[in-house]
């Protein structure tokens, strides 16, 4: 590798000179994601790290570095580059050439970490010679947006030779390590022990759950602050609409797609269909189904189905949407209810701890709705009401007793409480949990 080349690379790799990896580059640790990324090292495989835009990739990135430093890798064997920089863009041609002259004739193991892959031309082609080529010479970490995974998605050269890592915006437990390092959450995922355990800190954990529902996920935004908030997320919007989206698809009517996301933020937890919208924002049905093609694909929005065995009634029947992360509507729009915020986080909590992008999270609805319906791997189904209010009346079961009606096989079901922790027993032998909140958030159960 010539010296301007070399140059250029040892301004994103400060640990070749010094050893460690900035303090400013690490950011907080992440420590369950960390975990996932480092099972994955000896893989073999290419580590795709992916999420909506700001979520924390590459802080994650500069974690998993630092990681392999404190296990003695040499720091010459690690290579970061990120390819939205110009010097780079201008001084390579291409990733198979920024890791050929990197690792050159040393017949040392690197690891290579490409942040924003997505900026360079059939970059899912480059990976694949790179993995074909050099596979056992080289560890390959890239990161992108999730634009680009979906998008990619169509050919899939990298069918096979990859293993993907979402990152979202802050969970609750991890608001909790940031803002109060000092309390220990030591959740087991059993709600019992968990609440008993958990117990002592229920002033200082509601607290802080009421400060992540009235914030945001983002760590920019959690462990910084902004200014304003409104416009910080007005901004980003716009970055998502050029970046993610523009970048991607052929977008004629950008103002066209900004007042369709916005109207999809602003309606977290309703029921829709493409010519609702459509009507509603008295655009083309087929433009609105793009646009929201494209809104999902970014992460930005996500959609729950109807529950239903009948894949022909699921596809008949409106969708849900929710938005990645509670932050669009307290700092956009200002939300007042909460009941739509909470039902949001709680979401997003289940997407979180999905074992797949595809999760069996559906809603149900009747006489009575069911907010959602997870299914899990093995076919078991568990309804989960969001009551986040200080008292459960009588009608507020009515939802989970319809269902039961209706899925005799069914004998669980959740009501997320604001602090009610009790077991109710129906008539039948069903059993219905009520759990709060912050003991939702953190006793962790998988989908």
């Amino acid at each position: 590798m010539d010296i301007s080349k070399k140059q250029v690379l040892a301004k994103y790799n400060a640990w070749w000179e010094t050893g460690t990896v900035p303090k400013d580059k690490v950011g907080m640790e992440r420590s369950e994601l960390l975990g996932c990324a480092m099972q994955e090292l000896d893989t073999g495989l290419i580590k795709i790290i992916f999420g909506i835009r700001r979520s924390g990739k590459t802080f994650l990135v500069h974690q998993i570095i630092n990681n392999l430093l404190e296990r003695g890798v040499k720091p010459k064997n690690i290579l970061y580059v990120t390819l939205d920089s110009f010097e780079i863009q201008q001084g390579f041609k291409s990733l198979l050439e920024i890791v050929q002259d990197y690792c050159g004739e040393d017949s040392e193991k690197k690891f290579v970490f490409i942040d924003e892959v997505q900026y360079f031309d059939k970059w899912e082609i480059q990976l694949k010679n790179i993995y074909d080529s050099m596979r056992g010479r080289v560890n390959l970490f890239v990161t992108g947006s999730s634009s680009f995974i979906i998008k990619t998605k169509k050919a899939d050269p990298l069918l096979g030779r990859n293993v993907e890592l979402h990152v979202f915006p802050l969970s609750f437990a991890e608001y909790i390590r940031l803002k109060n390092p000092a309390m220990k959450i030591n959740a087991i995922g059993d709600f019992e022990q968990d609440y008993s355990g958990l117990s002592f800190s229920i002033t200082a954990i509601t607290r802080s759950l009421d400060e992540y529902l009235s914030s945001s996920g983002y760590p920019e935004v959690a462990i910084n602050g902004v200014r304003d908030a409104q416009q910080y997320f007005e901004l980003y919007l716009s970055d998502i609409f050029i970046k993610d989206i523009a970048r991607f698809w052929e977008i004629k009517d950008m103002p066209a797609l900004e007042t369709t996301a916005k109207f999809a933020l602003q309606n977290v937890g309703q029921r829709f269909s493409y010519t609702k919208i459509a009507n509603a924002l008295n655009q083309n049905t087929q433009a609105v189904m793009n646009y929201i093609g494209h809104l999902s694909g970014c992460q930005m929005i996500r959609f729950v189905e109807y529950y239903s065995k009948s894949y022909a009634n699921r596809a008949k029947k409106e969708k849900k949407v929710y938005a990645i992360d509670q932050g669009f509507s307290n700092f956009l729009f200002k939300q007042q209810n909460q009941g739509c915020i909470v039902e949001n986080v709680v979401y997003v909590h289940l997407l979180r701890n999905a074992k797949s992008l595809a999760p069996g999270i559906f809603y149900w609805k009747n006489k009575y709705e069911v907010d959602f319906v997870i299914e899990n791997q093995k076919g078991e189904i568990t309804p989960i009401e969001v009551k986040y209010q200080n008292d459960i009346k009588a009608e507020d079961y009515k939802g989970l007793y319809s269902f039961f009606k209706h899925f005799e096989k069914v004998k669980y079901g959740i009501i997320v409480t604001k602090d009610k922790f009790e077991t109710h027993k129906t008539k039948d032998g069903r059993t219905i949990r009520l759990v709060p909140l912050w003991l939702f958030l953190l006793s962790t159960t998988r989908a």
